[in-house]
């Protein structure tokens, strides 16, 4: 039986096939016509799913986890051969800088803190220390980057590069480890000594205030000790939030306790971050051409992909979707050449009904979402306008 479109902005039909019955929503807007047992596939936009929370930020497989999302909205990575440097603009994802000032010795470093929880604005406050500390704490994907940027400073030596890596690393977030949301033996092809520790939570640092006190008697009976997380947990609500922390590193003994935190709301940022890590180590040169590289090959896939003007759609694993001050708005916006359908700030739920009104070209998760492909796109999903 076919279908007639009914001049009103969108009327529920019945349609009958077989033995089932499904609900058909109209629309008069460019004769589209919403199947609910189709869900958001009734437009056909382009999936990825390969969105990262572990990749996309401060971790050096951030530009290769972009591409594939890239292939996956255009067909093929952009021809990068056809870019340089000097190509692309001075702004163009300039790093956010949170070096203040150092000398031969000692770096200043603006250390982030959310300034509520559901802003993307920090909170900054100035720590010095000793370039160069004996000892790090941190999540997964800051001890990769620091890998990567010891492989570039030994030409590629990967012995050389893991060895020189694990006299640094002395405790790590569990989900680092094997198994781990964050696995790095995975990603990395790391192989974690015996020797470092494992954190229960680089987020939650109040919480574990006892397993952080007793690694950081332990590390700094021998050197300073640098603590890097990301900004959330205890720490969203700026430094209200680890008040306790902050006073058990400060008296720290006989060596030096600190805690950067690192905020990532932007691309720009990320790069920040990362010429802060290597700076702190001595790395600076290999961060910068990290930087660079990054920057040159986000630089293409913006060129690339100009005049598509694609809208978009990216939702996380908890179905709140991704608006402004949120790194994948960035990557969307400034590296994917994406219009993002959400104006709002962070992340928020906004419907099934708001979604199909503005049916997105492209439709982004993370690739560690475990809801089925239907469930995803909402298949067989009702929604106000339609019925059964």
């Amino acid at each position: 039986m076919n279908t007639k479109i009914i001049a009103i902005a969108a009327v529920a039909v019945l349609v009958v096939a077989g033995v089932g019955v499904a609900a058909v929503v109209m629309m008069e807007k460019n004769n589209y016509q919403y199947d609910v047992s189709k869900g958001w596939k009734s437009w056909d936009p382009i999936v990825t799913k390969n969105a990262s929370t572990s990749k996309i930020g401060n971790h050096p497989l951030f530009a290769d986890q972009v591409e594939l999302m890239y292939k996956d909205i255009y067909g093929e990575a952009p021809d990068y051969s056809k870019y340089k440097m000097s190509d692309v603009p001075e702004d163009y994802l300039k790093p956010v800088s949170y070096i203040v000032s150092q000398t031969n010795d000692t770096i200043t470093i603006k250390s982030q803190f959310r300034a509520v929880t559901t802003d993307s604005q920090s909170q900054e406050v100035n720590v010095t220390l000793n370039k160069n500390c004996k000892y790090m704490m941190a999540a997964g994907s800051q001890v990769c980057l620091l890998y990567a940027l010891l492989l570039e400073k030994y030409d590629g030596n990967k012995t050389t590069a893991e060895s020189k890596l694990w006299e640094i690393v002395y405790a790590m977030d569990k989900s680092a480890f094997a198994g781990g949301s964050a696995d790095i033996t995975k990603s990395m092809g790391l192989t974690i000594p015996s020797s470092v520790k494992k954190l229960t939570s680089t987020y939650y640092l109040n919480k574990n205030l006892t397993e952080y006190t007793g690694y950081v008697e332990s590390a700094t009976a021998s050197g300073d000790v640098v603590i890097m997380t990301g900004v959330a947990g205890d720490n969203y609500e700026a430094l209200s939030g680890t008040g306790k922390f902050l006073d058990m590193l400060s008296n720290a003994t006989p060596y030096k306790a600190s805690y950067i935190g690192m905020f990532a709301p932007s691309v720009e940022s990320v790069f920040g971050n990362v010429m802060t890590i290597g700076t702190l180590f001595g790395l600076a040169e290999e961060a910068q051409k990290y930087v660079d590289e990054c920057r040159l090959k986000f630089y293409a896939m913006y060129k690339e992909a100009e005049g598509k003007n694609y809208t978009a759609y990216m939702e996380s694993a908890k179905a709140s979707a991704a608006g402004t001050g949120t790194i994948i708005n960035g990557v969307m916006t400034n590296i994917l050449h994406l219009k993002n359908i959400c104006d709002h700030e962070q992340w928020k739920e906004v419907g099934n009904e708001f979604v199909i009104d503005k049916r997105p070209k492209v439709i982004i998760f993370y690739e560690n979402d475990t809801r089925t492909d239907d469930e995803l796109m909402r298949v067989g999903v009702e929604t106000s306008t339609s019925t059964a």
